[in-house]
């Protein structure tokens, strides 16, 4: 059959949101599923279903296909299954790859959604600041989940806590894994609806997108926290977010992303460092307290300066953000004393 290259892409881009590297966490894992119209992928954690742009019932490797998609100029191609292949044909180029008809990816165990409520219109936006918010310690459970109700979303890493006030349109309490969370972003969610251990969303388009949670507990006397008592404002720079753009070049992809801010009087550093270097940009300031720093996500504080730019920080060594309905709360350390010869 022939297909537009850019539709395709577009499909195994979104499906790819549900895939494992090497297929290690469940057989076909690594696999996109197509079978009866549908594109189907499933990671253990992950499901994604979408509108096949494909006839065939096969499992292909979805990494090989990705790629391949990616690199053919043609605006059409010409594509089928022929015994174990599946077979790619542009005007002057062609490939094949390995494919199974046999579909063994156990993806029918995640229970079908069934009512669906209508999200507001902030809150993936508010998911995602919440997931930036997160740790990554295993033994922390509730660092590493993102707490959402119909009224909330929060998030905390026992050194930062983010919480914002909305109708968020979810219709219950779940927990949700932030590395799952963080594959929503740049999606065009418009429904919600939770099943049995599952939180399933929709885009405009119909796909949909399965994330596995949880109904547990989360941190009690989080509410306590979010007053910070006698606090000085501070004014962020006004071109922070242009200090941030140059600061992440010298961040690891590979690591969680991250930059060091640094306060001390009348002057804030921004911070970041990897193996293979470092930068380091000052700013002059109006700020008269003690040396603190604190690492944050630099998405999360480039979102939050286009709303504001005033922080408030007190002697317990707190600071906190608050903008319409959002409250973000650091705990900031000082920096400890050692010679650098890179000053």
């Amino acid at each position: 059959m022939q297909v537009k290259r850019e539709t395709l892409v577009k499909a195994l881009q979104f499906a790819n949101l549900g895939t494992s590297a090497r297929g290690e966490t469940l057989e076909q894992s690594n696999s996109f599923i197509f079978k009866e119209g549908k594109l189907i992928t499933f990671n253990d954690e992950i499901l994604t279903i979408s509108e096949s742009p494909l006839d065939f019932t096969a499992a292909v490797l979805a990494d090989d296909f990705v790629k391949l998609m990616e690199k053919f100029p043609d605006e059409y191609l010409e594509i089928n299954l022929k015994g174990e292949e599946v077979i790619i044909k542009g005007k002057r180029r062609s490939a094949g790859i390995t494919c199974f008809h046999e579909i063994q990816l156990p993806y029918d165990a995640v229970p079908a959604p069934s009512d669906w409520s209508k999200l507001s219109e902030n809150t993936l936006k508010m998911l995602v600041l919440a997931a930036h918010t997160c740790g990554k310690d295993v033994t922390q459970a509730l660092t590493m989940v993102v707490h959402t109700t119909p009224k909330l979303i929060e998030a905390s890493d026992n050194f930062r806590l983010f919480r914002a006030n909305l109708n968020t349109g979810f219709p219950g309490e779940v927990l949700l894994p932030a590395l799952s969370v963080l594959k929503l972003d740049g999606l065009d969610i418009k429904r919600v609806s939770i099943a049995e251990g599952w939180a399933h969303f929709r885009t405009a388009s119909k796909q949909v997108i399965a994330l596995r949670c949880s109904q547990g507990k989360y941190h009690e006397g989080i509410d306590k926290l979010l007053d910070i008592g006698k606090a000085d404002k501070v004014n962020l720079p006004k071109n922070l977010s242009e200090i941030v753009s140059r600061t992440i070049v010298m961040m690891d992809a590979e690591q969680e992303p991250r930059i060091k801010i640094k306060l001390a009087p009348d002057e804030l550093t921004v911070e970041s460092r990897k193996d293979s270097g470092w930068y380091r940009e000052k700013k002059r300031i109006e700020y008269m307290g003690g040396e603190m720093e604190f690492e944050v996500s630099p998405k999360f504080l480039v979102e939050i300066l286009q709303q504001t730019r005033e922080v408030l920080v007190n002697e317990s060594n707190r600071m906190k953000i608050e903008t319409e309905g959002i409250q973000f709360i650091v705990a900031l350390y000082k920096p400890e004393k050692k010679e650098d010869a890179t000053e």
